[in-house]
């Protein structure tokens, strides 16, 4: 039963950490896509998650 409990609550927390790191990229992302003069801010993004990705 503990054993469960606490590969449970890994789960979750390696989830969560996963969560904060997407978002983190995506405030990143936001932040500089706003900060450089882009010619539409979608396409930036999509050259970031294209970056981000490979």
């Amino acid at each position: 039963m503990r054993a469960a409990i606490y590969s449970l609550v890994s789960i979750i927390i390696r989830t969560m950490s996963r969560i904060s790191i997407i978002l983190n990229i995506l405030l990143v992302t936001e932040t500089w896509c706003s900060s450089r003069l882009c010619f539409s801010a979608l396409s930036c993004k999509k050259a970031i998650v294209i970056h981000f990705s490979n």
